[in-house]
């Protein structure tokens, strides 16, 4: 590793590529199709983290494999040596050395061999600390499960009661938390004030709502795409984990409609819960447009009448004009 700190570079940068493609495909896809089933967007959005995955165990069927400069076999290193430095490309292949090894050749890099354990050492940091905060969090709510109270108030909706039984799903209130909470163990955890506050409606449709994330598993997805967002520290990864989340916000809030709940109830339930956060940017959040709970509640107060699947023409034509000339081209 010491003698050429170089080759860490074509991981770094297939890694990094593998996410930005995915993020660029999916981004494309909603171009085209305008998705408003908000489960399904939530899941398309994990296709970047899955690239990630097949880069670091299946390297050779990543796009970003084919599309990294430092890979021996990618397009645009070919493309880049062929154009721009032909003769260092015959120096490669007369010696058969790659990119990367001709970097690293003959060259005094003490320094970046420093630069290199560096990282190396604070990526193991960094994931110990992430480890560690996940257990101290996991412990937390184990906690509070312990000292809170089971809902011994019977839930009146009967398709909402039959789906909480058919997933044995149990409820308790808490006085240590400031909002509803779905956790790992198939449980539903409710503030003891929302309880007090919230009509039967508004906190049944929040049961409903929670019920939704446990339906599809969101607490143990959401720890899957941290745990990867924390070994890939490298990659920025956090406003795409908050779209992921948002969606799936979404989602449940679509979902808790079938019920048989008004869209008024969800989002005054909404609106009650959050006044309790005691984070300083509540205030902020009625006075931002784009704000996740200002979409949320515009969503549920003005519903759309249209599918939840539906093309958009332009982006369509645009899209299959590209592949076409891609198609060509290669």
């Amino acid at each position: 590793m010491s003698s050429n700190p170089f080759f860490l570079l074509p991981i770094i940068s297939s890694s990094f590529l593998a996410f930005i493609m995915g993020q660029i495909l999916v981004e494309g896809l909603f171009k085209v199709v305008v998705i408003k089933n908000y489960r399904a967007r939530a899941m398309l959005r994990l296709l970047p983290f899955f690239s990630l995955i097949v880069d670091l165990f299946f390297s050779r069927l990543s796009l970003s494999y084919w599309l990294n400069p430092f890979n021996c076999s990618s397009c645009v290193q070919k493309f880049i040596l062929d154009v721009f430095f032909p003769l260092l490309k015959g120096q490669l292949v007369e010696q058969q050395i790659s990119l990367v090894t001709y970097l690293g050749a003959n060259y005094q890099h003490h320094l970046i061999s420093i630069l290199f354990y560096t990282w190396i050492g604070f990526s193991f940091l960094y994931i110990a600390f992430k480890c560690i905060q996940s257990i101290i969090l996991y412990r937390s709510i184990k906690s509070i499960l312990m000292h809170a109270e089971p809902l011994i108030h019977p839930v009146q909706n009967s398709l909402l009661a039959q789906k909480i039984k058919e997933m044995k799903t149990r409820i308790y209130l808490s006085e240590a938390l400031e909002i509803p909470i779905a956790t790992y163990f198939n449980t539903i955890v409710i503030p003891y004030k929302s309880y007090q506050e919230l009509s039967p409606q508004e906190f049944e449709v929040v049961i409903a709502h929670e019920l939704e994330h446990l339906k599809y598993n969101d607490p143990f997805v959401r720890q899957f795409y941290h745990l990867l967002a924390t070994f890939f520290w490298w990659i920025p990864l956090k406003k795409w984990m908050e779209k992921i989340e948002q969606d799936q916000e979404m989602a449940c809030d679509q979902n808790a409609l079938k019920y048989g709940f008004e869209g008024d109830h969800l989002a005054s339930a909404i609106f009650k819960t959050t006044k309790h956060l005691r984070s300083p940017s509540t205030f902020c959040y009625f006075n931002h447009p784009q704000h996740p709970l200002i979409l949320r509640l515009n969503a549920l107060l003005n519903p759309e009448d249209q599918h939840l699947f539906q093309f958009n023409i332009l982006g369509l034509f645009l899209g299959t004009l590209m592949f076409l000339v891609c198609v060509l081209w290669l």
